[in-house]
């Protein structure tokens, strides 16, 4: 009884975490980051870019350090800054500063935008995937009738909810027990382990990070096209899809994620479809070209439920290569973001440009959907992640040692040169040329030369005779 309380209480706090994180990315967008359109329109696009190259800084620095790297203190020093940054675009809205305005919408950015939804991430990687996928709903929908509530008070209780937010938010996934994920200390960097467990970790050259920077294009177009003074058009009619999903679950029908892209991805091709609707002389055709921005709303939000459910999936087989794969996912996704506000500017410029821009858009879903939409089935790509264990790692670990002590000795014995060096090791471990010629940057035939040379210099002439060689070294 105790633990299905334990489970209910903690699947309560992830709802309640993400749909404070949901609703928070909703009020900045519908009422902070307007306060400076009129005077430093560009302030929001930078910060979004400076966002993303944080979250990449992000995962790299966690590859070069053991598990976990974050924390709830630092998720906490990073809320901080968010708030720092509300306060500066807030004072620059007042003063119109473009400088003060930019430093405070970075800070926002960075702050509230990069570590606070990782840590928050982590409850849901406790959760089994049934209650995943129901919390992940529920939060979803949530957030739209509270971000609506809020948006109808005072200002300065909208600014208050915004600061507060993150703050909440946090402690909701501590208590819902992120911090329990993140408590076992690993002994040996992530950039390691994913070489000694190629097939645990996701290729930063899979297809899925393009699907979710393809997608966020539309979150982008939906915020941004027929916005007035910065302000994104209401797209409250985007929670149908969801609603719909979420009772669906609490009956016991639930989609895969791959049947969920396709929704997504038909909601988006819609709403391009519908644009050049308004230049036609038809009152009823123009009134549906305006619903375009709620389709891109719906589609990106159905995606954004996908994008959530893939990476808790994912984190829940490798907790330790969770960071950087949520940093990077989030990371791909503010870059796509920035692209579709983009198309959405252009597509206000004028008529025809929002008439070419969402033919050409359209064109690319199509496409998406018919040539590459059945090669990215996220559940193949989930079911291919090799689990790892805690007891997996500290084995390893033991055997990598005793494996590295015996690489020192051949790079002594045959007087092997540092490239060499890191070559020997890794063909040592049973690395691929592939594999060794994507971790050192380097092209497959310096990768060759190198092989051959290190064969010739211990006088082998396979991989397998390599390992022998060194594995026998007294």
């Amino acid at each position: 009884m105790d633990k299905k309380r334990n489970k209910m209480l903690a699947s309560g706090a992830a709802c309640l975490s993400l749909t404070l994180l949901f609703s928070l990315d909703t009020l900045v967008n519908t009422h902070v980051f307007p306060l400076f359109y009129s005077f430093a329109p560009q302030a929001k696009d930078a910060a979004t870019i400076v966002g993303a190259l944080t979250l990449f800084a992000i995962a790299g620095i966690a590859m070069r350090r053991p598990f976990p790297f974050i924390s709830l203190k630092m998720a906490l020093s990073f809320a901080c800054a968010a708030a720092a940054g509300l306060g500066c675009i807030i004072l620059g809205a007042l003063w119109e500063s473009a400088l003060i305005t930019f430093a405070g919408a970075v800070l926002l950015s960075v702050g509230g935008r990069t570590v606070v939804p990782l840590f928050a991430c982590f409850t849901l990687v406790r959760l089994d995937y049934l209650r995943a996928y129901t919390v992940l709903l529920a939060a979803l929908v949530a957030q739209y009738p509270l971000a609506f509530a809020v948006g109808l008070l005072p200002e300065h209780i909208v600014f208050a909810y915004v600061l507060a937010a993150p703050f909440a938010s946090l402690l909701l996934a501590h208590a819902g027990g992120a911090s329990t994920m993140l408590r076992t200390r690993g002994r040996q960097r992530l950039g390691d382990l994913s070489i000694a467990n190629p097939r645990s970790f996701i290729p930063l050259s899979h297809i899925v990070f393009l699907t979710f920077a393809f997608f966020n294009l539309a979150t982008g177009c939906a915020l941004t096209y027929l916005a007035d003074g910065g302000i994104p058009q209401n797209a409250e009619f985007s929670i149908l899809p969801l609603a719909a999903l979420l009772v669906a679950a609490t009956a016991g029908r639930r989609l895969d994620g791959d049947a969920l892209v396709k929704l997504s991805c038909l909601l988006i091709l819609c709403g391009f479809l519908v644009v050049p609707l308004a230049g036609l002389p038809n009152n009823a055709a123009r009134g549906l070209s305006l619903s375009s921005p709620w389709l891109f709303a719906a589609g990106s939000t159905c995606f954004t439920f996908v994008f959530y459910l893939v990476l808790s999936e994912i984190g829940r087989r490798n907790r330790f290569g969770s960071v950087p794969l949520f940093a990077i996912g989030y990371g791909v996704s503010r870059i796509g973001f920035e692209v579709g506000a983009l198309v959405g500017h252009l597509m206000n410029s004028s008529a025809d440009a929002a008439v070419i821009a969402s033919v050409a858009l359209s064109f690319l879903f199509a496409s998406y959907g018919i040539l590459l939409l059945g090669k990215v089935s996220f559940r193949t790509l989930i079911e291919d992640v090799r689990p790892v264990s805690e007891t997996d790692t500290d084995d390893r670990v033991a055997i990598e040692r005793e494996l590295s002590e015996q690489c020192e000795r051949a790079i002594e014995r045959y007087g092997l040169t540092p490239r060499e060096s890191e070559i020997v090791k890794l063909l040592a471990q049973g690395r691929s040329i592939a594999i060794i010629q994507e971790k050192l940057f380097v092209s497959k035939n310096t990768v060759k030369t190198h092989v051959k040379n290190i064969y010739m210099k211990l006088d082998v002439h396979s991989q397998q005779e390599l390992i022998d060689r060194i594995r026998t070294l007294p």
